[in-house]
């Protein structure tokens, strides 16, 4: 992921302990994206289902770009819509 400036919109994403470190995960925070750890206390779950919930493992880290790009599309349709889920 190539850092190309600062997010117009930036997004809050909470990131598992394993991905935290990885370079993607730091380009998102330096445009400005509010980063966050996940405080582990999902970590042992084998299933966590959400709204804003997208699989990412070292496995599919290349898909980062993917996720972020969805998130942004629901982020923006819900603040025109004025409201939550």
């Amino acid at each position: 992921m190539a850092v190309t400036g600062k997010t117009s919109q930036p997004l809050t994403i909470l990131v598992h302990p394993d991905l935290i470190e990885y370079s993607e995960f730091k380009a998102l925070a330096a445009m400005g994206h509010n980063v966050q750890r996940l405080d582990g206390s999902y970590a042992s779950e084998d299933l966590i289902i959400g709204p804003n919930c997208h699989y990412l493992d070292r496995h599919l880290i290349k898909y980062v770009d993917e996720a972020v790009k969805w998130a942004r599309k629901r982020k923006k349709a819900l603040v025109k819509k004025g409201g939550n889920l």
